[in-house]
């Protein structure tokens, strides 16, 4: 008698192909979360500009116009040469403080502003300076008479006394860096006037380069220096015998300060001058080295208004955060990718995404796994 072949069980195939389809799913589901990722190449608006207009800067300006600040720097120098003879000299001291503001605006200190020392005796800016608005300022001060007892070998804080009676009174101080030193009336060794014009030429130079270096190491990355603004305010030659009365020491000080303004800023400026569309939007330079800014002859350097001649041809490139475009992005589906973009108009010109692997179909929800180039060459 034939033997009857068994039936084969089909639900030990099905529960095979299952495992097989599970293990698929979560290889896939690996691949994806190891590899998933985006890639977008977004473009910046840009426009170029032929320049030739006037700008007007201003030392306190209303939102939405431009502002100049003024940075300064000061800076001692010292020679010896040989002494001949005496002669009768009346001098002042001199030295440098730093004028603090606790006060909410900014103020313009003109020069001979007095500054009383805690024993009455007056002292004088020997330049105009902009003290900021909670913030310090470095300047020079002179004695309001000669003679050796206004020099200080200590730290010494000072109060405005123009301000008495006014609420800044109590906002203002300056406090002395150093010695003030150089007072003095009487007798001292004199100088052959060689020897003098050599010093004061060998002064000069040591003090410009000083104060030239200063204000470039203080110079923020994102201002710009204005052409044309420089102003060196040079103290007294001090003389200072030495003990043996053959040579004399000669020292000087000098504060320069100039102008500058925020290159974004001043980009705006120009752009609410010649973009006919232009609402306000953050723009930079692509070069700004390719315009010509110089002051008008008619302003002077210690104005609070400054007029810019600005000219040349520069292309001005829209600016947005590639952080916020990712937050944008974050989980989204990707085809809301360009109403995204839209969303960051006019700064951001086009764009486009990659989603890895393609099979994806929502950005990532990880911000380090979405990548964002800007493209400015165009």
């Amino acid at each position: 008698m034939p033997r009857r072949r068994a039936k084969r069980r089909p639900g030990r195939f099905i529960v095979w192909a299952l495992g097989i389809i599970v293990v698929c799913a979560g290889a896939v589901a690996g691949v994806s979360m190891v590899y998933a990722g985006a890639s977008v190449s977004a473009t910046p608006r840009t426009q170029d500009l032929t320049a030739s207009t006037t700008i007007l800067a201003q030392i306190s300006a209303p939102v939405g116009t431009l502002a100049f600040t003024r940075l300064s720097a000061t800076e001692w120098a010292t020679t010896t040469v040989p002494a001949t003879g005496t002669k009768r000299v009346s001098r002042t001291a001199r030295g440098i403080v730093v004028l603090s503001s606790t006060y909410s605006a900014s103020q313009r200190l003109i020069a001979n502003t007095r500054l009383a020392a805690p024993d009455g005796k007056i002292y004088r800016l020997a330049s105009s300076v902009d003290l900021p608005a909670n913030g310090t300022v470095e300047a020079q001060i002179n004695a309001e008479s000669p003679g050796e007892s206004y020099n200080r070998s200590g730290s010494a804080t000072f109060t405005l006394p123009g301000f008495a009676g006014d609420p800044r009174f109590e906002k203002f101080s300056a406090k002395s860096q150093g010695a003030i030193t150089g007072g003095f009336v009487g007798d001292e060794p004199a100088v052959a006037d060689a020897d003098l014009a050599a010093a004061k030429a060998e002064l000069k130079a040591k003090l410009d380069g000083g104060t030239e270096r200063q204000l470039t190491e203080n110079l923020p990355a994102t201002a710009v220096a204005l052409p044309g603004t420089l102003a060196m305010v040079y103290g007294d030659i001090v003389q200072t015998a030495s003990a043996d009365k053959k040579t004399a020491t000669l020292s000087q000080s000098a504060t320069a300060s100039g102008a500058t303004v925020d290159i974004r800023a001043f980009a705006s400026a120009l752009a609410q001058k010649l973009v006919s569309d232009y609402k306000g939007e953050a723009v930079d330079f692509k070069d700004a080295g390719s315009l010509s800014v110089s002051v008008a002859s008619t302003t002077k350097a210690d104005d609070d208004q400054i007029i810019l001649r600005v000219a040349g041809n520069t292309t001005l490139v829209w600016q947005f955060d590639p952080n916020k475009l990712k937050e944008a992005m974050l989980g989204k589906d990707k085809g809301q990718f360009q109403t995204i973009v839209q969303s960051f108009a006019p700064a951001i010109k086009s764009a486009t995404a990659t989603v890895r692997p393609f099979w994806i179909k929502d950005f990532p929800s990880d911000p380090e796994k979405i990548k964002v180039d800007i493209d400015n060459e165009n």
